[in-house]
């Protein structure tokens, strides 16, 4: 049972995500699109070098969409047990790893390109003479300390799906 449960988990977290990082992948396209990035030349190989760099931030966001609705779709049908509740858990607990290591190891490194990419610096875009989350600024360590949301959340949805899963359209528990 808990083999079948991880692989409904698996193909749903992975439809899920694919989508919605899809649809995340649209925000560099439409800044491209408007001319956000003025000195960067639109041609095929740049764009996808843009959204190649874009992907993991796409990627940990949309893992914290994928991960609680698998966990929704998967335990409203499934029958309660200790080990759907387990499987479940050890699931929630290695996607919210996987979205922690994308988000502390990958994402700086990811983001950093992306912004040297389009604004031809690694600290990137100037507004009024000073510099958006300049490195060591109020913004960059707001993003450093924010690095480790994403997985914690992707736990707390995780719970939540479950308990929203097992209550009835009445709001009691089935």
């Amino acid at each position: 049972m808990s083999r079948n449960v991880f692989e409904r988990l698996t193909r749903r977290v992975l439809v899920v995500t694919a989508i919605a990082t899809a649809a995340t992948l649209v925000v560099p396209l439409f800044a491209i699109a408007s001319g956000a990035y003025p000195s960067l030349p639109a041609d095929a190989g740049t764009v996808s070098r843009l959204l190649f760099f874009f992907l993991p931030e796409a990627l940990s966001a949309s893992l914290l969409i994928g991960v609680p609705t698998a966990v929704f779709l998967v335990c409203r049908r499934a029958r309660i047990s200790r080990g759907l509740f387990a499987t479940v858990g050890a699931f929630t607990i290695v996607a919210a790893l996987a979205t922690g290591a994308l988000s502390a190891w990958i994402v700086p490194g990811a983001n950093a390109s992306y912004r040297t990419l389009a604004f031809g610096d690694a600290g990137g875009r100037m507004v009024n003479g000073r510099r958006l989350n300049e490195p060591g600024g109020p913004g960059d360590r707001s993003q450093a300390r924010q690095r480790w949301t994403f997985p914690e959340s992707v736990l707390v949805f995780g719970v939540f799906a479950i308990v929203a899963a097992r209550l009835r359209a009445d709001g009691r528990a089935n």
